[in-house]
């Protein structure tokens, strides 16, 4: 007779109100969480050391439950397993719904398994109850959170600003739902770039999130279920949660069909150290590559970058005029309130005011005094955490257009780095008289520290961050490293301002990473969608992303961050697929013929498999990458690392490369592959 023993019967035994099924693997655990009579369970909790880190409910008002919890393992696996699962009112569960949860060894990220049979959905019922929302499972509340994470974007939730979720009127309205205010859109996860969706909480230095990568790189299952983010569903509050069918349109309410069944996978992620200067996509893009790396596509070892068009085949390095820091609207204005005053600062990529200094235009010189003057008087000063903070609200004087809904001026906007730079230009060219500047510049360093998201990046969509930001801050936080990392009173700011390049980098970088659907002919590899809004869901985009190449070039080269390389190299190499469907005799004859959107998924805004008719690629990149007048090779160089771009072919790539902090460097070039 087998022997059995006392652990592996009770753990085989249904879950009770005196025992909850649990299963362990040292680093972190998973139990069940019991029905109110003990008589089955509403989901499940999982601990490290002795926190809870998140609480999973099968459904967001405990209206699905199981009947039966069994503990097991399985080969090397710890699986809890829930089934005989019933939903109140609706829909009725086929026989093999089930939820299993299961832990390997030394694992902390629990994986969760589901597949649901809904055999009937009753509409009328499941109103009486829920209201107009939609089917909702596997729950997930992390209440006071200030970010929902969604694709790799940094939505704000009404704990930090009300706009986005609960005031945007309009145009503006490209975040919330049709249905209600208290529902964010619930698009699919094959249109995601980065398949994961979750709650950041940075106040607690807490992130959890259900990673879909594993499912689109192994099972390809997961497409077309949805997610979205609850304020407020009766009891339930402040919540994310899958969503069966996803959105009609991304944003319009949609119920189930009798005979649906769905299932896939996800990876638990938690983390309980993740503050305002960390990021989700850092730690989610870096972990995939670490587990995933087999399955994910390759990027070419040097670009050969023959595809640029005139417009950026550059025969000299471009001499940027200075002008002014800050613009007042029209009475005409489009998108703000006649009179109102957007402070713009400079751009991110060669210097204007480093120019005018130099060839002593004091003409320009005057007006830059002038303008520091103004957007000194102009800024925001507050202590945040104990730091002295400085920034700049868009619009610094007035209002946005009206028909975007009350609060749309923010803070959250990344025309502050613009003016952070040309204060630090400023100083920098002149560090005499630009001493009143410091306070100012230390400030918006700091304030970078605690910036979670930024929205009303360009006025026409001002409830959504744009991709685009990774520009101006990155440039703004490593010229301030530069600057500073020999200052006694600053060397500390400077090792944070380095370290916030590249974590800020990653927060404006919502990239495919991998082919989102298989099924199709389409490759999203290395693609970006531009900004958080509606109208670009599920879209690659040309355009300012191009503004995103030029921080990834000038991070990499600083940082040698070998997950920000790899990405820059896919999406130079993928960039002419953005090509718009029109006819040119050559590449040099392309008048910047790029889409704005090539869509990737079904219902996407822009239709699967098709390109706008409009767009270009614009944001300084090729100021980094194109061979300048008749060179054939160009190396971006960085005290970390380099990177080696070719025309006419991949022909010559970097074998040797060392750089020092006082700027000797040696670069070692060998022929590579056809010439």
């Amino acid at each position: 007779m087998r022997r059995l023993s006392l652990f592996a019967v009770l753990c085989a035994l249904p879950a009770s109100g005196a025992m909850a099924a649990e299963i362990t693997n040292g680093a972190v655990t998973v139990r069940s969480v019991a029905t109110a009579t003990g008589a089955g369970s509403v989901g499940f909790e999982v601990v490290v050391g002795d926190r809870t880190v998140a609480t999973v409910l099968f459904g967001s008002l405990r209206n699905i439950e199981a009947g039966r919890v069994e503990a097991r393992r399985e080969g090397d696996q710890q699986v809890l397993r829930f089934d005989r699962l019933a939903a109140e009112p609706t829909p009725r569960l086929g026989g093999d719904s089930q939820v299993e949860v299961s832990l390997l060894p030394g694992d902390p990220y629990p994986v969760v398994r589901f597949q649901l049979a809904l055999e009937r959905f009753d509409q009328a019922a499941w109103e009486r109850v829920h209201g107009q929302v939609p089917f909702h499972f596997l729950s997930c509340s992390v209440p006071g959170a200030e970010i929902f994470h969604q694709r790799g974007w940094p939505i704000p939730t009404p704990v930090v600003d009300q706009y986005p979720q609960m005031q945007a009127e309009g145009p503006g309205r490209t975040v919330v739902s049709e249905w209600s205010r208290d529902w964010t859109y619930a698009p699919p996860v094959g249109a995601y770039p980065i398949p994961m969706v979750g709650l950041w909480k940075p106040s607690d230095r807490r992130f959890v999130a259900y990673d879909f990568m594993g499912a689109r790189l192994k099972l390809h299952t997961e497409t077309r279920i949805g997610s979205a983010y609850c304020w407020q569903h009766k009891d339930a509050r402040e919540f994310f949660t899958l969503v069966w069918p996803f959105a009609k349109g991304y944003n319009q309410l949609r119920y189930p069909t009798d005979g649906d069944s769905f299932g896939t996978e996800f990876t638990l992620l938690h983390h309980e150290d993740m503050p305002g200067d960390a990021d989700p996509n850092e730690f989610a893009l870096n972990l995939a590559y670490e587990r995933y790396r087999d399955l994910l596509p390759a990027a070419p070892e040097v670009n050969d970058v023959s595809w640029y068009p005139t417009q950026l085949r550059l025969g000299s390095f471009p001499a940027p005029r200075l002008g002014p820091l800050y613009g007042t609207a029209p009475a005409d204005a489009t998108f703000e309130a006649p009179g109102a005053v957007t402070a713009n600062g400079i751009g991110y990529t060669r210097s204007p005011v480093d120019e005018a200094f130099r060839t002593r235009d004091e003409g320009a010189l005057q007006q830059l005094r002038d303008d520091l003057t103004y957007v000194l008087d102009h800024a925001v000063r507050q202590t945040i955490d104990g730091d002295e903070c400085v920034f700049w609200e868009k619009p610094v004087v007035g209002e946005m257009a009206r028909m975007f809904g009350p609060g749309v001026g923010t803070i959250h906007t990344v025309q502050g780095w613009g003016v952070a730079q040309a204060l630090l230009d400023a100083y920098r060219s002149a560090p005499t008289e630009g001493a009143r500047l410091l306070p100012a510049i230390d400030g918006a360093l700091r304030y970078t520290k605690h910036i979670l998201y930024t929205r009303n990046d360009y006025p026409d969509v001002p409830a959504a961050q744009f991709a685009w930001g990774a520009g101006p801050v990155a440039h703004f936080c490593l010229q301030y490293f530069y600057t500073f990392r020999d200052d006694p009173e600053r060397t500390g700011l400077a090792a944070e301002a380095l370290a916030l390049a590249r974590m800020m980098t990653y927060r404006f970088l919502p990239i495919w990473i991998s082919d989102n659907d298989p099924s199709d002919d389409l490759d999203s590899s290395y693609f970006m969608e531009p900004n958080s809004g509606l109208p670009w869901l599920g879209a690659a985009c040309a355009n300012e992303v191009w503004v995103v190449c030029h921080a990834l070039g000038e991070v990499y080269v600083a940082t040698g961050d070998p997950v920000l390389g790899h990405l820059l190299r896919g999406m130079v190499d993928r960039w002419p697929v953005l090509a718009r469907d029109e006819y040119y005799p050559s590449v040099q004859a392309q008048a910047n013929a790029y889409t704005e959107r090539y869509g990737l998924f079904d219902e996407s805004p822009q239709p699967r498999g098709t390109r706008a008719g409009y767009g270009g690629t614009w944001g300084g990149f090729e100021e980094l990458s194109w061979p300048i007048g008749d060179a054939d090779v160009r190396v971006l160089c960085g005290e970390q690392a380099a990177m080696a771009f070719t025309r006419g072919g991949p022909h010559t790539t970097l074998a040797g490369y060392r750089a020092t902090r006082t700027g000797d460097l040696s670069v070692q070039l060998v022929p590579f592959g056809p010439r």
